[in-house]
């Protein structure tokens, strides 16, 4: 059965009769085809801590949340986050248990490349760490999706020459990339450039709500409401953004950012790709937040059918569409944990596995959503019309190992 860190079982919490019939009635594991990626994501900082461990370098996002706290809702940092580094094994099987086929992950740029260029040097307690949880994931029958860039440029190129301001962040990334897909290559086959560039350019050059925190800062009511309602944008109060030019440097961002996505996608394919296969759609992140209500029991904590229904929403659209000759091959709910949600630090909770900030142990607990979709990927259908209802405490089953 799936277990929490310190080896205790996690329980099953019923998901309601309504829920499950809205299920069956809607959408089902076999309208996929066999090798659809189901999967969900995550990215390094949100979740692996380890900030400072062996030779890692700084990212911006340690250098702001560290030094500027007062531009994250609750004052915090990732430096912990929910300590993925120390915990990979336990939530690769974590994820086995809840029937993923697939994982998308992201790689920190400073944990490979402490000072961000291949001329100072690689970090092999990265490369390990790696190369770890990609061999962990394989023996798991689990496929890796590595993100490259999510959002954590190294510290010292930004302040070498502001980062993604600057044309000459295109060769340094492709220099890191490239290390990836020699050091990782042989065993993972698919690679994702760049996260959300829209987010990463306007959060961090206009509303200056992400680091490097450049920006106009709101000087109005309205703008300050329309800075809170931008994508993952939420913080307790807008600190003062330091420079910057927001009608001209997001646009030099994301430039910057398709000449990096470019240039690597030309390396891969001319050296690491046998052959090129016409481009197919994967959904590689897809999730609805709740607010980290404190007050709420455990079992409270795990109650979140609007997410169920979330889910079930988007793919039964998302096979609409793939019956219209759409060619989507995969589709990875975010998140896979709760985790360290940028400016909105663990203020709410994106994932379908719980996870205790406060005992210590970052204790992991499904919640009815990933109950739900354990079901919904290993289970098969059963129309509820052939059998009685079943009462709400003879669900409470423990999940138990396929």
């Amino acid at each position: 059965m799936i277990a929490s860190a310190d080896g205790s079982p996690l329980i099953e919490y019923p998901v309601s009769s309504q829920v499950n019939n809205y299920t069956l009635a809607k959408i089902k594991r076999s309208d996929f085809r066999d090798d659809f990626a189901f999967g969900a994501a995550t990215s390094a900082y949100q979740i692996e801590g380890a900030w400072n461990v062996g030779s890692k370098g700084m990212s911006i996002w340690d250098v702001f949340t560290q030094k500027q706290p007062g531009g994250i809702a609750d004052g915090s940092n990732g430096c912990v986050a929910i300590d993925h580094y120390n915990m990979f094994r336990e939530d690769v099987t974590l994820m086995k248990k809840l029937g993923l086929n697939s994982y998308r992950f992201s790689i920190a740029w400073s944990r490979i490349l402490p000072g961000g260029r291949l001329c100072t040097g690689i970090d092999k307690d990265g490369i390990k760490f790696y190369n770890d949880l990609i061999d962990a994931l394989l023996t798991a029958g689990i496929e890796p999706y590595v993100t490259l860039f999510h959002w954590d440029v190294p510290q010292c190129l930004e302040e070498d020459y502001g980062g993604f301001l600057s044309e000459k962040i295109v060769k340094d990334f492709c220099e890191f990339a490239e290390i990836c897909f020699w050091e990782f290559g042989d065993r993972v086959k698919y690679w994702i450039t760049l996260n959300e560039p829209w987010s990463f350019s306007v959060q961090g050059y206009a509303t200056g709500a992400f680091p490097p925190n450049r920006g106009k800062h709101p000087t109005t009511t309205g703008e300050a409401t329309t800075h809170s309602r931008l994508h993952r944008g939420r913080s307790r109060h807008h600190i003062a953004c330091k420079y910057g030019d927001p009608g001209t440097e997001p646009y030099r961002v994301a430039h910057n950012l398709i000449l990096s996505h470019a240039y690597a996608v030309d390396i891969y394919k001319a050296k690491y790709q046998e052959k090129y296969q016409n481009p197919v759609i994967y959904i590689t992140e897809n999730g609805v937040d709740e607010v980290n209500d404190k007050s709420k029991s455990g079992a409270q904590c795990l109650s979140d059918e609007m997410r169920i229904h979330y889910f079930q929403d988007h793919l039964y659209n998302l096979k609409q569409a793939m019956n219209q000759g759409v060619n989507v091959k995969g589709y990875f709910i975010w998140s896979l944990f709760d985790n360290y949600e940028w400016a909105a630090g663990y203020t709410v909770r994106f994932g379908i596995i719980y996870v205790d900030y406060v005992n210590g142990r970052y204790t992991r607990l499904p919640k009815n959503s990933a109950v739900w979709l354990r079901k919904f990927l290993t289970k098969k259908v059963v129309n509820p019309a052939n059998k009685e209802a079943e009462k709400a405490d003879e669900r409470r089953k423990r999940l138990r190992s396929g």
